[in-house]
């Protein structure tokens, strides 16, 4: 079945890469303000019609396309609409650094818009091989964004140590994908759990094929043992593209594994939810204790990602429904809570203080209480305390493990909870009681669009917080089947 509607969200994104390449190809001919202010726009809108598309799928917009190639259900329409509107506040939140440092060529917005694409095809791919260019379209975006300042020496170690380390999860991904492809004989995710051997001879390929599919989902998605890429990356990247790293593949991965994991591979979970929980107690483990001994922020957030990811496998490894949405839920969230933590580097960084150590935020709560205020309800949320939706968040993943009969897990995740809780009490610390001779100077204009969206983002988290059940219903709608 053919249908342009169930791809209109990618084709505006596309329309944009040609727009912005096409004005970048013309910066010899084109004053360079009427570049400044096309090329952003021209990525803006490309990604504000996506959106729109998107929030505008209706019934005969869904189904399976293209020959089986994609498939456009529930979990694609609210994925694809948080990747567009992820993405679009992120080029919101950066445009000024990127000019300031500059680094806003067209590059920077074509590059981000591929990525986006990619992020949209590993959402809807309904076949293995949609998934696989999906997946390498995002990485080797990210690879070039992570270097985008050549003259940036921890950048540029940064995207190579990730690209090397990328290439190999990439081999090992299609490794594994082939041996599904030998022992089905189908592309279709849907069929691939039709028939697939559980005992036997085949039974045997098939766990290899599990295994090697889970360690690169593994490093994707930057969990223990598979790590080793994050901090690096976090810490070397322009803070711009940090923000990027830290959100929108997050949504590619949750997709990857409900896509490939839950769905395709539901028939051996007994194999693959073992090996995800050990996965997940790593990941909380390195995650939580490699926090509490970083001084640098941005490695902090690095680290907590990794514990976070612990909690979201922790709710697909239980292999249930309710696990299943609780990891949504608790992706959206912590998207959401991620964004306003780099956003706020950003907005401190737009005044000239840059944010590199924990004791550089000394000082905020008393030269800008709103973004003190801010960024102690990203720390809050992070941690899990109430009422703020980071603590509906872990809930959930602790109630689906308990559904699942996983109590020691339980009480081991909740431990690490409160060692994370440390690390972020301590930011919220600094902020308000330490003095520093160098406080962060509050000027310039407050009201500005970036700002009010990311007071709009701040606020979300207490007032989700408040409503969990909205958010909570569109994750249980966006997974049914």
């Amino acid at each position: 079945m053919m249908s342009f509607s169930a791809v209109a969200p990618e084709v505006w994104i596309a329309i944009g890469v040609l727009g912005v390449v096409g004005f970048e190809a013309l910066r010899a001919h084109l004053p360079e303000h009427v570049l400044k202010t096309a090329i952003p726009a021209t990525a803006l809108l490309a990604l504000a019609l996506a959106l729109m598309e998107a929030l505008f799928w209706n019934g005969a917009s869904q189904g399976v396309f293209y020959d089986g190639t994609l498939v456009i259900d529930a979990f694609s329409r609210v994925f694809v609409a948080a990747a567009c509107l992820g993405s679009l506040v992120i080029l919101i939140y950066s445009i000024g650094d990127m000019e300031r440092q500059g680094l806003g060529g067209g590059e920077y917005y074509a590059l981000v818009l591929t990525a986006t694409l990619g992020v949209l095809a590993i959402i809807t791919a309904a076949s293995l091989l949609v998934l696989y260019l999906g997946l390498e379209l995002l990485s080797l975006s990210l690879y070039t964004l992570i270097s985008i300042d050549r003259e940036r020496v921890p950048a540029a170690e940064a995207a190579m140590k990730y690209f090397f380390l990328g290439a190999i999860a990439s081999g090992v991904l299609l490794y594994g994908l082939s041996l599904l492809y030998g022992l089905r004989g189908t592309l279709s995710i849907e069929s691939l759990s039709t028939g697939l051997a559980v005992t036997g001879a085949g039974a045997v390929l098939a766990f290899l094929a599990a295994v090697f599919v889970l360690v690169a989902l593994s490093f994707k998605f930057g969990a223990a043992p598979f790590h080793m890429w994050v901090p690096d990356v976090y810490e070397g990247a322009p803070t711009p593209i940090t923000l990027f790293v830290a959100t929108l593949p997050e949504l590619a991965s949750i997709a990857l594994f409900v896509r490939l994991l839950v769905s395709g591979l539901h028939p051996l979970v007994r194999d693959w939810s073992g090996m995800l929980i050990g996965i997940a107690i790593l990941s909380l483990l390195i995650g939580n204790l490699g926090a509490l001994l970083q001084s640098n922020f941005k490695r902090l957030l690095a680290y907590s990602a990794i514990g976070h990811v612990g909690f979201i496998l922790l709710g697909i490894a239980t292999g249930t429904r309710q696990g299943e949405i609780a990891a949504v839920y608790y992706t959206l969230v912590y998207v959401l809570m991620t964004g306003v933590a780099f956003g706020l580097l950003l907005a401190i960084r737009a005044r000239g203080h840059d944010i590199e150590a924990i004791d550089d935020l000394a000082g905020l709560g008393q030269s800008h209480p709103w973004w003190s205020l801010l960024m102690l309800f990203a720390m809050f949320s992070l941690a899990g305390v109430p009422p703020f939706v980071g603590f509906w968040a872990k809930m959930a993943i602790l109630r689906a493990l308990l559904g699942a009969g996983l109590p020691i897990v339980t009480v081991f995740a909740v431990l690490m909870a409160v060692i994370g809780a440390f690390y972020y009490l301590r930011v919220v610390k600094v902020m308000y009681f330490d003095r520093t001779d160098h406080p962060v100077v509050a000027r310039g204009n407050f009201w500005n669009v970036p700002d009010f969206i990311l007071s709009l983002n701040g606020v979300a988290l207490f007032v989700l917080g408040l409503v969990p059940n909205a958010l909570w219903a569109l994750c249980v709608w966006a997974v049914r089947r």
